[in-house]
């Protein structure tokens, strides 16, 4: 008779002891996916950020040229720095993508160079040269809806809701 107490005792700590696996297991995953989300989040931070760097610098040589003044040379240099490294940091973005974005940002952001490049050309497609507003208003463009479609990109990535409160 004794051995059925010490039998049960021994099932109800086996139960436990499964219990509290689950629970470990099931609190191990949802860790590793809020880190997931979190760097998946950093991530498209990083790249609207980057976007909104770009899109101070060439907001504000439109703004001069339309004003037909220059900036302080400092301010321009600051710009100018901050948007280069903009480019290298929607650059990264590209490289690493699988591993941290989705495919269709990643392929928004390829996008987002090719219309970057056809902004930057010299000349129309009828050989016409083309100015430097002309490049700065389709430079803003790109960025524009380039900054616009990746928070709807991300939005839907992240499982955030598409309507801002």
């Amino acid at each position: 008779m004794q051995d059925l107490p010490t039998v049960i005792a021994s099932a109800i700590s086996a139960i436990a002891a499964a219990v509290v696996a689950w629970v470990a297991v099931k609190a191990f995953y949802r860790f590793k996916s809020q880190k997931w989300w979190e760097r998946q989040c950093d991530s498209y931070l990083k790249v609207l950020d980057a976007l909104a760097d770009a899109d101070a610098y060439y907001d504000r040589e439109l703004r001069a040229t339309a004003r037909q003044s220059d900036a302080p040379d400092e301010q321009i240099a600051d710009l100018l720095e901050k948007a280069r490294n903009a480019d290298r940091e929607i650059q990264k973005a590209i490289d690493l993508a699988e591993l941290f974005i989705s495919k269709e940002a990643h392929q928004r952001l390829v996008q987002y160079r090719m219309d970057i490049n056809a902004a930057g050309r010299t000349t129309d497609e009828d050989g016409t040269q083309r100015n430097w507003t002309s490049h700065l208003i389709d430079t803003s463009e790109a960025i524009a809806t380039c900054r616009a479609d990746m928070i709807k990109i991300a939005k839907r990535d992240l499982g955030l809701p598409e309507e801002s409160p």
